[in-house]
């Protein structure tokens, strides 16, 4: 028996989908290529980071010189005191990469994903500390020998230990923060002149196309998954939910994508490929419906291709969106 052939109507647009093939008929228009974001390079960051280390370094150096000298009337090398400012730098700067992958296990907005980044990333700031004091240590033992200016004694009293905890931690935070905020940049949804261009091209096609038919090829559609960036078909879509500051999408061949944005941004940016809201949390695909159960309240149940049942709610003016849509029978 062949496969059933669903067609799709609501408020005057049509589309058509086949449960066996990709192509999608609509009167909603075509939307050009939707490219992922683009980002800072972490190279970048870690040059900048290193200039910002270095000067750092150096102004902490001279001042400690100036202050010994005006406050204790004490004369301090400046080539030692650079020493083991620069000592502190290195390590810091080697240690970056553990302090970027500690940022970007921040995600998600669930209980579960806070306190799981909480738990890593304390744990880091522990590691970090103590992989800092034994590398600038052992990096100024090796430079007083090296130029002659007698042991370096470092005090592993507690007190000293929770001191250079506290100021490890302060960095820590701040070096990871600036992964953080890129990586949060690189995945945000499209600004909001993207945004309204898509929406006032949606707009005009739907104005001037609105009762014609149009065979669409599948469009480029981009997602951002973690690090990497996704192209998919959004035809394959069955439904987009809200998950904290998260969006979930799910395709018809069980693979699922979370990415950093929110519903409303991820719904204008598909409305050119007909999916609509049913749901404060949910947009749906109406090609991937199987069956429709109107309840009296106006809220309806929509069984999917997936077999998942979902809930449409009648705030949406999904009763009257769906009292649209045809289910004809093929031979």
């Amino acid at each position: 028996m062949a496969r059933e052939e669903r067609r799709f109507r609501w408020d005057g647009r049509h589309r058509t989908g086949t449960s066996g093939g990709d192509d999608v008929t609509s009167g909603i228009g075509q939307a050009g290529p939707t490219e992922p974001p683009a980002r800072v390079s972490p190279w970048k960051i870690y040059v900048v980071l290193a200039v910002v280390l270095v000067a750092v370094a150096v102004v902490n150096a001279v001042s400690v010189v100036d202050d010994a000298a005006r406050f204790a009337g004490r004369t301090l090398p400046l080539p030692l005191i650079l020493l083991w400012e620069l000592s502190s730098v290195l390590v810091v700067f080697a240690l970056a990469p553990m302090i970027r992958w500690g940022a970007l296990q921040v995600r998600g907005g669930g209980i579960a994903e806070v306190a799981r980044a909480v738990v890593v990333n304390a744990g880091l700031v522990v590691l970090f500390s103590a992989l800092h004091v034994a590398g600038m240590v052992l990096l100024r033992k090796l430079g007083h020998a090296a130029f002659g200016a007698g042991p370096y004694v470092f005090d592993l009293s507690l007190a000293k230990l929770v001191y250079e905890l506290r100021k490890d931690a302060l960095t820590y935070l701040l070096i990871g923060s600036v992964f953080w905020l890129n990586k949060g940049w690189a995945d945000r949804p499209q600004d909001d002149a993207a945004q309204a261009d898509a929406v006032q091209a949606s707009g005009a096609a739907e104005t001037g196309v609105a009762s014609a038919t149009t065979v669409a090829t599948p469009q480029a559609f981009w997602l951002r998954d973690g690090s990497a960036s996704i192209k998919i078909d959004p035809a394959m879509i069955v439904w987009v939910q809200s998950a904290g500051n998260y969006v979930e999408y799910c395709l018809v061949d069980g693979q699922r994508h979370l990415i950093r944005a929110t519903l409303r941004a991820e719904e204008q940016r598909l409305q050119p490929f007909g999916i609509i809201r049913v749901h404060r949390t949910r947009l749906v695909n109406p090609a991937r419906i199987e069956r429709i159960e109107m309840r009296p309240s106006g809220d309806a149940e929509l069984k999917l291709e997936t077999g998942e049942t979902i809930a449409g709610s009648r705030r949406y003016g999904i009763g009257e969106t769906l009292r649209h849509v045809v289910r004809t029978p093929g031979a």
